[in-house]
């Protein structure tokens, strides 16, 4: 092999060592958000909360960069489902993990918004708390 040869090899391994594969580095930029199964309260159906916490789980991992794991370190989110007589609420609140400290918090109406509307606004919290010093 020539100098230049060996040169060329040299360069190119190199470029394969700095520059990761696009699925390792993707992954490794995902962060984690543990989903609280949410709690049902007044009349509200316990398998519909159920259901509820699942489609909102699966609308973030679908829509953002951030997984869905068992017990985060970094945010958790806990939900309550309230229903009765006059109304259909779902209280989202999203929780810095480490301080234990809430962030945010919203109510939706959940007969007049949808589940990716929900994900849409707590997704761009979490980013928002990504890029502040909160955590």
């Amino acid at each position: 092999m020539t100098a230049f040869g060996s040169r060329v090899c040299a360069l190119g391994m190199m470029a394969m060592l700095l520059l990761a594969s696009p699925c390792f580095s993707q992954e490794f930029r995902r962060l984690d958000i543990a989903v609280q199964p949410f709690e049902a309260a007044g009349q509200a159906d316990p398998e519909f909360a159920a259901i509820l916490t699942r489609q909102l789980t699966q609308a973030i991992e679908r829509n953002s960069d951030f997984r869905v794991v068992p017990g985060s370190k970094i945010f958790y989110l806990r939900g309550q489902l309230l229903v009765d007589e006059k109304r259909h609420l779902l209280t989202l609140r999203l929780f810095d993990a480490k301080l234990d400290r809430m962030l945010w918090l919203q109510n939706y109406d959940f007969e007049k918004v949808t589940i990716g509307e929900m994900a849409d606004d707590l997704i761009e919290e979490l980013y928002e708390a990504t890029r502040s010093n909160r955590w």
